[in-house]
């Protein structure tokens, strides 16, 4: 499941327009921005924490990557 999700993400990238690709590189940096703008304003507030948990924990699209089975080749 994780290996055709990285797959599915790394398509999608690979298939989208350059136009599309310009698009979602401004919103990322627009994203950062406004990241850093909210932690100068509120040092305690974390937008990218909890984007990153929104999308790893169990309801995300990415949480298989996450799951236990990572334990396996420790």
């Amino acid at each position: 499941l994780s290996l055709l999700l990285v797959f599915g993400i790394a398509f999608a990238i690979a298939a989208a327009s350059s136009r599309a690709l310009g698009l979602s590189l401004r919103l990322l940096g627009l994203f950062i921005a406004a990241h850093i703008a909210v932690i100068m304003l509120r040092p305690g507030t974390n937008l990218l924490w909890s984007v990153a948990s929104a999308l790893g924990t169990s309801p995300g699209p990415l949480a298989p990557l996450g799951g236990r089975w990572m334990l396996i080749d420790v």
